[in-house]
């Protein structure tokens, strides 16, 4: 069993893939899920979709957008959790 506070992420290869930082490269997988498990844990919904943006729109700078974008991050038991608060 999860805990209830867990949260799950999916996401389209675009921001992966996207080109960018000082030396040009790939965002890659390993600064994707640690910018998850480091910068949006515990961050409401609002900011964590403002630091995602963010941090895309750095590391793209003026380079081309390569590919689509899509990142779903939710709390499959959210509803448990509301039921606790109420």
């Amino acid at each position: 069993m999860l805990p209830t506070d867990t949260e799950l992420y999916l996401s389209t290869d675009g921001y992966l893939d996207q080109f960018g930082g000082p030396q040009h490269k790939k965002f890659l997988r390993a600064r994707f899920l640690s910018l998850i498990a480091q910068a949006l844990c515990g961050l409401p919904g609002p900011a964590k979709q403002a630091c995602l943006a963010q941090t895309f729109a750095d590391w793209k700078a003026t380079r081309p957008q390569v590919d689509d974008v899509l990142v779903l991050g939710f709390n499959p038991f959210a509803d448990a959790l509301l039921a606790k608060r109420g």
